[in-house]
């Protein structure tokens, strides 16, 4: 019951991520991280039907990873609220232009090197309402603005006056590339006997059974295998219910697909 209560809530903000966006869930695979996160993949993914979770390597340490892997970056945005029409594309770039001059300034007071690229962006919102889209800047904005209003929220109201809300650019220094590296089709192959490091007795549903416990540092990508089994590593543990077979992606990450 304590599970059935908590899963229900992490399939309630699933939820609010994709369907309430106009996205569905059972055309995405779902990535589980934090320290719990394997333990709850297979059975949210299933339940949602979606085709896979995805458990990376170290989970439990992804955030901590993704900071020291982070891009400087700058945003920097001007308030408007005005009509669009009255913001010609040369009046846009005006503005863009200066606050490029100021993200660039913010950027060199950060440590590092590497090419900065720029996103321009407008927050555009119909004439009364109280939420406003952000678009990327294009000649074309109000007609995108549309589009995208009416595959968000099913309609669009055409006639009505679009307002520029604000001007926003995004600066990101990017990391000096090392080159691309060739990739090779990954050999699918089964689990070595050596992965295995003990046995325990877990429930599914309303029956024990015997689960393998497997040791995640000893498993490399092309490994596959099927539950019933608890997967093990310092950051957390990833749960293979009955039915759900595993296979080990580039980068140790750990796929699970249910029948």
């Amino acid at each position: 019951a304590v599970l059935d209560s908590a899963r229900a809530a992490m399939r309630r903000a699933i939820g609010v991520m994709t369907l309430e966006r106009g996205q569905d869930p059972r055309g995405l695979p779902l990535l589980c991280f934090g320290g719990a996160g394997g333990l709850h993949a297979a059975a949210l993914a299933r339940e949602l039907g979606m085709p896979l979770a995805v458990v990376p390597r170290h989970p439990g340490a992804l955030s901590a990873w993704g900071m020291t892997r982070a891009e400087a970056g700058a945003e920097i945005s001007r308030p408007v609220l005005e009509p669009l029409s009255r913001w010609s594309v040369a009046a846009r770039r005006a503005v863009f232009d200066d606050l490029a001059r100021e993200a660039r300034e913010a950027l060199a007071e950060q440590p590092g090197r590497g090419r900065v690229v720029f996103e321009r962006e407008l927050d555009l919102r119909y004439r009364g309402q109280s939420y406003e889209l952000r678009m990327p800047e294009s000649a074309r904005v109000a007609t995108q603005f549309h589009a995208a209003h009416k595959n968000l929220y099913g309609y669009a109201l055409d006639a009505r006056e679009v307002e520029l809300i604000g001007l926003r650019i995004r600066a990101t220094r990017r990391r000096p590339s090392n080159g691309e590296r060739r990739v090779r089709p990954l050999r699918s192959r089964a689990m070595p006997t050596s992965a295995v490091i003990g046995s325990r007795r877990a429930a599914f549903g309303d029956r024990p059974v015997d689960t393998a416990v497997i040791d995640r540092n000893r498993l490399a990508p092309g490994h596959r295998f099927e539950g019933p089994a608890l997967v093990e590593e310092f950051s957390g543990t990833t749960l293979v219910p009955p039915g759900t077979r595993a296979r080990v992606l580039r980068g140790g990450h750990l796929a699970l697909e249910s029948d």
